[in-house]
């Protein structure tokens, strides 16, 4: 079972299948705006890395128009939203609308 919990305010992300857990003050999620593909999720030096790479290899194959799809977030997102995040791949919808407080940008909106 994989989960985040909450823990004297830093985030626990267990995974029991492989025991192990990370320890976090705040969470990064990356997803694909178009399709609302959760990429990847959890300690945000790793996401960043992740979107990164990601850019870089989408740039390398001339996909310029599709970088702009991959959004990277990093905030203290409630635990509960999280942990249902990762259950349903179609709660991004409901996740980038009951979140949208900590959001640095609009992510709707095309720059």
């Amino acid at each position: 079972m994989k989960r985040y919990l909450k823990i004297n305010g830093r985030y626990h992300y267990e995974n029991c299948d492989t025991a192990h857990t990370s320890i976090m003050d705040e969470v990064a999620i990356c997803f694909d705006k178009d399709s609302h593909l959760l990429l990847d999720h959890g300690d945000p030096e790793d996401v960043i890395e992740y979107y990164e790479e990601a850019l870089k290899s989408f740039n390398e194959v001339e996909w310029v128009e599709s970088i702009g799809d991959i959004i990277m977030i990093s905030a203290k997102f409630p635990v509960r939203e999280l942990n249902k995040l990762m259950l349903d791949c179609h709660y991004i919808t409901g996740f980038i609308e009951n979140n949208r407080g900590l959001f640095a940008r609009d992510i709707t909106k095309d720059e």
